[in-house]
């Protein structure tokens, strides 16, 4: 309030709004601490008033205009100093310290990254482990005020010994030089006589992919040298829950790619996914399905019975759907799974996890009367009597897996030319194989740049390759309530109703 200047922030899109954490909250008495009052009257005194009435927001010619915008400098000048005031503030009063430009890594760093948003945690704890664990001299600076920039913060938080830097940037900008924190970066360095540290520039976690230690890794290895988950679909769309646990706070914005537990609830994926790719040696495996202990050997394909003997993995099935409907809950089984989650995971005593549930079934489902809290409850006390242990025979771990040539990995699509000299995508069975099995595996962020067409082109006719098998009951047209109105067509995730435009003299013949 001292300045008055509007001051925008920022958070990564899914990364943030789709995951849950714990936070501390700080309480409005020590916020209210923070604030100038005087600036915030001053600010008040400064608003249109009929007792004190001004002219503001006239018509300007060109010849004045710019000079009433630069007389507004003076407003900018300092922020930082402002900022970094208030900074203090709040550590006196929490604990808590943030430095606009904060550095992590090796004191006599040689290879720095530069970043902003939720990836710095990624890169500063990576860049920890390497130099306390691996003697690597690599370093993060984060930074956290962009606008304006401050140079001396910058290079003072930058080690001395630094010689190469990659900037990364969660934007693209088709046509320039570079994304904005690399060239502000950049033209900082040469302007300050550091033209002798290389800077590179990298873009990391557009469209919500992820971005992994391992990437941080090969960031540094490049320099030395020389990102809740969910797809595209509306109806039945797949979310992918990545939980952590421990008595300390975790700092990995990051997917699990180690799992000690994992659970399947729905039996389809097993064959649309690559369900154990990231399972744990000695994990827990769970499956809600309809299928009984002989079932498996036919039902689980043969890469993830081969996984789970390799791994010494304990694998349990659970038909949850037919808890869930005897207790009146229709298809919704997120408690009982919640709960066999407690039972198996032994992430905390069971008894004490049960009762905690059976507290929030009633403060979530109170207000929707007895009868839904009673449903849930007895879902949650039938649930663990339907957990089933299965063997895991060890001749699993020597099965022969059929790798296709179409995998994602190293399938290459060719394009021909359009008549606009445009690639034109026309071949529909090559499109789904090659792009498409691939994203509906959820393995398309293997795909290459070259595998797709500029402006997101596809072939008409895929969706007779995707068929998902997503519902429980399939439903059935009554055509004597059909109205006609083609929204049936729209909604179906199959695109198994086509409508048709025809004359009552076609329609009798």
């Amino acid at each position: 309030m001292e300045r008055r200047v509007p001051v925008q922030h920022f958070f990564d899109g899914f990364r943030t709004s789709h995951e849950v954490n714990k936070i501390k909250l700080i309480d409005y008495n020590t916020m209210k601490s923070f604030i100038n009052w005087d600036a915030v009257k001053e600010h008040h005194d400064l608003a249109m008033n009929p007792r004190h009435p001004h002219v503001q927001g006239t018509s300007q010619g060109p010849d004045i205009f710019f000079q009433c915008v630069e007389a507004g400098n003076s407003f900018y000048d300092g922020l930082a100093d402002l900022f970094e005031e208030k900074g203090k503030l709040v550590q006196e009063q929490t604990g808590l310290h943030f430095a606009l430009y904060g550095y992590e890594g090796h004191p006599e760093a040689k290879h720095v990254i530069v970043v902003m948003g939720s990836a710095a945690v990624t890169c500063g704890e990576t860049a920890m482990f390497l130099s306390k664990h691996k003697g690597q001299r690599v370093g993060v600076l984060k930074v956290r005020l962009f606008r304006p920039w401050d140079c001396s913060r910058f290079l003072a938080a930058l080690p001395k010994t630094t010689e190469r830097i990659c900037v990364l940037d969660r934007t693209k900008e088709q046509g320039s030089q570079g994304e904005p924190l690399l060239l502000e970066v950049a033209s900082m360095l040469h302007a300050s006589a550091h033209s002798e540290i290389v800077v590179v520039g990298g873009r990391y976690g557009l469209g919500s992919k992820e971005f992994t230690p391992n990437m941080v890794l090969s960031v540094f290895e490049n320099l030395a040298k020389a990102y809740f988950e969910y797809d595209a679909k509306k109806s039945g769309g797949v979310t992918i829950s990545h939980l952590r646990f421990g008595p300390k706070p975790i700092h990995a914005p990051y997917n699990v790619r180690a799992a000690d537990y994992m659970a399947i609830h729905k039996s389809s994926y097993v064959h649309n996914y690559d369900m154990t790719r990231y399972l744990k040696q000695n994990a827990v495996c769970v499956i809600n399905c309809s299928w009984d202990v002989k079932d498996l050997e036919q039902q689980l394909p043969a890469k993830m019975r081969r996984d789970l003997a390799e791994k010494k993995a304990k694998l349990f099935i659970i038909d949850a759907t037919k808890i869930a409907v005897k207790a009146g809950l229709g298809k919704r089984i997120n408690m009982i799974m919640q709960t066999v989650f407690f039972k198996l995971s032994a992430v905390m005593p069971y008894e004490e996890a049960v009762e905690m549930l059976k507290k929030s079934i009633k403060k979530m489902y109170g207000k929707k009367g007895d009868k839904v809290v009673k449903m849930n409850i007895d879902g949650v006390d039938a649930s663990i009597a339907g957990i089933v242990e299965c063997e895991v025979p060890a001749a699993w771990a020597s099965l022969a897996v059929d790798t296709e040539a179409s995998d994602a990995k190293t399938s290459t699509v060719a394009y021909a030319k359009g008549p606009r000299m445009f690639p034109e995508v026309q071949n529909a069975s090559q499109f789904a194989a090659q792009v498409q099995k691939p994203c509906n595996n959820l393995d398309g962020n293997s795909l290459p740049v070259s595998a797709f067409v500029p402006g997101g082109r596809v072939p008409c006719g895929t969706s007779q390759y995707e068929k998902r098998g997503i519902a429980i009951q399939v439903p059935k047209v009554d055509m004597d309530k059909c109205t006609q109105c083609n929204k049936c067509s729209l909604i179906c995730p199959h695109a198994a109703v086509r409508p048709f435009l025809m004359t009552s003299q076609e329609l009798g013949k």
